[in-house]
């Protein structure tokens, strides 16, 4: 109903300015739309019934007394100017149109009328530069929206109370655009929805108790497209949190601020996209962060604090979401993580997670695969990434930690239930921590170049399965202790501080686990409880080029049946035990190049060597070629040892080597094989850390039993041996080879009582003993030398063969029991045919240098039978081998192991020999094609296949042989043979006469090496032919 303003003029003369009376419907069918500049007085409420349309022009006043209200179920059309701006007020309300009420001045206040409020019908309505004041009475809201899609346009609502717009949580969409909301009592705009919030835009909101629009119902009810502008100052409130059902989308982008209550959460099912920019990030904080999109909760200056919301949590039905650009605050509440992934797979791109009261980032399974990519965590509570398992990590890269409790990722179950791959990227400053790795049979943990994994006290890594460590030389693997602050920083944020021996256990390969293989990986810190960082069960993984230091025992063990494991170039330092022990003989040849130093003690430690398998080891094996062994090796029936070129075993005290299979010893003179004691620091270095030298009877004696097949032996040392009054080399079988074998400081020297040959063998400085023990067998003995002995030589009664070319001076007793003319061309023995009773003028007794001085009485006085000299004089006495020997020139080319093959000559240099002439090509790569080329034209160093041609065109070339050693893989312990003797006998090489100078060189096949071989240095030497016996010569090198 309408009353004309002057009938209400003339009821209250005086008292009340101009105004026309509304009350009940109201629409311009009926009662005609309100006037531009008329002051309307609602003196009941109000309504625009369904179907009805009222329109409301600009300038127009609507006043509605106290308790009054304005309902809407048709249509409103209120088009205001910016000008004519249309006023809906309290009637107390001078400020607009006057005063209505005639009370005298006065402002209005909150609350002073109920509501405008819109029905499912009114959505065609419109309200344009309208300004709502004063409404609110009741709890109500000055506008209400229930379930209508009005439009709302340059609109000012201001000092209400309760809310400014109150969208009711229903599924209609209102535009709510360019609208300014201030001074009311409760939020700028509740009862929004996620899904109805698509056309609120460009809102603003000041000195409301919430200046931002509040969302009421947690649940994404359809599929949402959010903005910045669908919030004031980009702020969202969730009142109840986020919650997107699986089959939802809702996609938020740059600049949108989700602030959420205390115990708030996001609960994320279906997918959620964020599309923040590096200058409008997404946000998710809490209702009291000011300093993003202001105050938001109107309680004035303040600051959030670590664990005032919950979490974001991504449940399985989310691997499709998308966040980027998305900072997480203040989250953490009840020790939870602000952002946590159960079994899903979502994407973090350049995200943020910083001042969480617990851990930034949980990844709950370890089916789930994240993707992380180029995300900070910052100032949070507890750790940067939490991951239940290391396969979830397979998606992180790029990851920054800044200010955490714990700068890191941790694992915190390490069994692994699929293949994985771990890098860099995948921790923090490549940092992973973990209690504990569990590699099953049949997985494969692969670990690339620069990752370091901490573990933490306790800690170990198990490996039934396959471990794979790529390191490179300047992007090592690391394993060390969670309080190592030299690799991957201060990972625990304790401040300076570095690991202590024993933090952690062991890495262990089981049986199951030789296919691993280590390259460049460093283990440090390791050994608590006794064990060792490195420890292998019965398997064969191979560690190539890896350091293991600071170990609280020792720093490898083997333990089980007979280990292959291959370890080249490995580094073991810094350990308190041995550098490597609990060996077992047959795995010594697998462990090459080794490289240790500052241990307790500084060796590769054999405790079982009853062999059921051929060895070979030479300078390359164990430590400098150093095996130490701490028990007593048996090489048994059917089974080879062979040592090569600067082997050398050292024994603790009272132990042995016996041999009943076969001792092959294939040296040189400048590279001896050598048996010694532990306390022997001369030979390859100090192995045992102990005070104190070595001495004769430290251990036993090496003994090759009668029922050895095929023991050839040349160029060993034997030392300080003897204990229990054993000679240091006993030799009982009648088909042994015995050249160039020196047996000196120890209890007793030789005992021969069966051979096939001996040689230039030296006994000296056998203080307290006998040189030789001539005890049996009628085979001659020729160019030996006994000195500083309490007996030289001591015959038995059933020895019947003869010492010849030999000398026995300086002993106590040189001679014991010899019969007449069984000692011929020799100096110390008495009478004799050709003996000598003089001094042999030897260079230098102790230590041990036997060679004859210039003017020495036995120079070219030995047997005239025995072949000649090198310097083709007359045989020399004694064992001494003359200087002038085969000349090797020319520089080998590094093979693609890292070594120099080299040449070693024996034999006599007859065209034919009972004693061939050989040429052997040592520290060649094992198993592969190899050949001998030479001439007779001369020497040459050309450039040739990435080393040098070292033999003067034209050539003659061998046929191929295999190189043998030790198989498996790649190493150094193939050997070529060329026998001389026997290929100039063929007749097939004419050029190998009596009178050639011959060139000879190596070459072999080497895939990985320029132009895919190898080649050796050379040797040359001169033939003689069989007939000028004369000129015969025999080599040692």
């Amino acid at each position: 109903m309408l009353v004309s303003a002057v009938g209400v003029a003339g009821l209250l003369p005086g008292l009340a300015a101009a105004q026309t009376v509304l009350s009940g419907a109201l629409s311009d069918a009926t009662t005609g739309p309100l006037l531009s500049g008329v002051v309307y007085h609602a003196t009941g409420s109000i309504s625009v019934n369904a179907g009805a349309t009222l329109t409301i022009q600009p300038g127009a006043i609507v006043k509605l007394g106290n308790g009054q209200n304005f309902q809407i179920s048709g249509t409103v059309l209120a088009n205001g100017t910016a000008g004519q701006p249309i006023y809906i007020t309290s009637l107390s309300d001078d400020s607009a149109g006057g005063d209505t009420n005639g009370d005298g001045p006065s402002s209005g206040s909150p609350g002073q009328w109920v509501f405008t409020r819109f029905f499912a019908g009114s959505d065609a309505s419109v309200f344009k530069n309208v300004i709502v004041r004063h409404g609110g009475a009741g709890g109500w809201n000055p506008i209400r929206l229930d379930n209508s899609a009005a439009t709302f346009e340059a609109c000012t609502i201001e000092n209400n109370a309760g809310p400014g717009f109150e969208l009711t949580n229903s599924a209609a969409r209102p535009t709510i655009a360019g609208c300014t909301i201030r001074n009311n009592t409760g939020w700028a705009i509740s009862g929004a929805r996620f899904d109805t919030l698509a056309n609120l835009s460009n809102n603003r909101a000041t000195g409301n108790g919430g200046n931002a629009v509040l969302v009421s119902t947690s649940t994404v009810q359809a599929d949402a497209s959010i903005v910045a502008t669908n919030g004031i100052n980009g702020v969202l409130a969730l009142q109840s949190g986020l919650s997107l059902p699986a089959g939802r989308t809702l996609d938020v982008g740059p600049g949108v601020v989700f602030k959420f209550f205390p115990g708030g959460t996001s609960e994320i099912a279906g997918t959620l996209n964020t599309q923040g920019s590096s200058s409008r990030p997404v946000i998710f904080t809490s209702i009291f962060d000011d300093t993003v999109g202001g105050d938001s909760n109107g309680d004035g200056p303040s600051n959030a604090l670590p664990g005032q919301w919950v979490y974001t949590r991504f449940y399985s039905s989310s691997s499709a979401s998308q966040v980027v650009r998305t900072h997480f605050r203040f989250g953490g509440a009840g020790a939870w993580t602000p952002i946590r992934i159960e079994d899903a797979s979502p994407t973090f791109q350049n995200c943020t997670v910083s001042s969480s009261a617990a851990d930034g980032l949980f990844i709950a399974s370890s089916s789930g695969r994240p993707t992380l990519q180029a995300c900070k965590f910052e100032n949070n509570v507890g750790w940067a990434i939490v991951a239940q398992g290391f396969e979830s990590l397979a998606n992180v890269s790029g990851s920054v930690a800044v200010g955490n409790s714990v700068n890191a990722v941790r694992v915190l179950n390490g069994g692994l239930a699929s293949d994985t791959v771990l890098r860099p990227a995948s921790g923090i400053n490549g940092v992973i921590v973990a209690s504990s790795i569990g590699i099953p049979a049949g997985r494969t943990l692969t670990i690339e170049a620069g990752t370091i994994l901490k573990l933490f006290a306790g800690g170990a890594i198990e490996v039934p399965g396959t471990l794979l460590s790529n390191g490179t030389p300047t992007q090592p693997v690391v394993i060390t202790s969670f309080f190592d602050d030299a690799y991957g920083g201060d990972t625990n944020t304790d401040g300076p501080s570095n690991g202590v021996p024993g933090q952690w256990v062991y890495t262990r390969f089981y049986a199951s686990a030789s296919s691993s293989l280590l390259f460049n990986t460093i283990f440090r810190f390791g050994g608590a409880g006794g064990w060792t960082p490195v420890r292998f069960d019965g398997s064969s993984p191979t560690l190539a080029r890896c350091t293991i230091e600071n170990a609280a025992l020792h720093g490898i063990s083997y333990a089980g049946s007979p280990s292959q494991a291959r370890l080249d170039q490995c580094v073991v330092r810094g350990n308190v035990g041995y550098a490597i022990t609990d060996v077992q003989l047959e795995s010594v040849p697998y462990i090459t190049r080794l490289q240790a130093t500052g241990n307790g003690q500084n060796q590769v430690r054999v405790t079982s060597a009853n062999l059921a398998s051929n060895v070979y080891l030479d300078g390359n094996s164990g430590l400098n070629g150093v095996v130490v062994c701490a028990t007593s090796p048996v090489v048994s029936t059917g089974t080879t040892l062979t040592l090569g070129p600067g082997a050398i075993l050292k024994f603790t005290l009272g132990q042995n080597l016996q041999v009943s299979g076969s001792l092959v010893v294939a040296a040189t003179g400048d590279r001896p094989a050598i048996l010694t004691s532990e306390f022997d620091d001369a030979a390859g270095g100090d192995s045992n850390g102990a005070a104190g030298g070595p001495n004769a009877n430290q251990w036993t004696f090496l003994t090759i039993h009668s029922t050895s097949p095929a023991t050839d032996v040349e160029h060993l040392i034997v030392r300080y041996a003897g204990a229990g009054g054993w000679h240091a080399l006993r030799c009982l079988a009648p088909t042994a080879r015995l050249r160039h074998v020196d047996v000196n400081q120890s209890g007793n020297g030789f005992e021969l009582q069966a051979f096939a040959s001996a040689d230039y063998l030296t006994a000296w400085n056998i203080s307290a003993g006998t040189g030789f023990s001539l005890t049996g067998g009628n085979v001659d003995v020729e160019r030996a030398s006994a000195n500083g002995c309490n007996v030289g030589f001591a015959r038995g009664g059933s020895f019947t063969g003869l010492v010849t070319s030999s000398i026995s001076w300086g002993n106590s007793t040189n001679a014991q029991g010899f019969l007449a003319n069984q000692a011929i061309y020799s100096d110390g023995f008495g009478a004799g045919l050709g003996n000598l009773n003089v001094d042999p003028m030897f260079l230098q007794t102790f230590p041990g240098d036997l060679r004859l001085a210039p003017g020495s009485p036995c120079v070219d006085a030995g047997d005239p039978a025995s072949p000649k000299d090198a310097d083709c004089t007359r045989a020399d006495m004694g064992s001494a081998f003359p200087e002038d020997s085969p000349d090797f020139y020319c520089t080998a080319k590094v093979n693609s192991f890292g070594c120099s093959p080299f040449l070693g000559v024996t034999g006599f240099t007859r065209t034919q020999s009972s004693e061939p002439l050989r040429v052997r090509a040592f520290n060649v790569l094992n198993n592969k094609v190899g050949l001998f080329f030479y001439g007779t034209s001369g020497r040459q160093a050309h450039p040739f296949q990435g080393g040098f041609k070292c033999v003067l065109d034209p050539i003659r070339r061998t046929a191929t042989s295999l190189s043998g050693g030790v198989s498996g893989f790649a190493n150094c312990t193939g050997v070529l043979t060329l026998d001389v003797t026997a290929l100039a006998a063929s007749g097939s090489h004419p050029t190998l006469v009596g009178g050639a100078t011959v060139q000879v060189q190596s070459w072999y096949r080497d895939p990985a090496a320029v132009a895919g071989s190898g080649l050796s240095n050379a040797v040359e030497f001169t033939l003689y032919p069989v007939e000028d016996d004369d000129s015969a010569v025999e080599f040692e090198a």
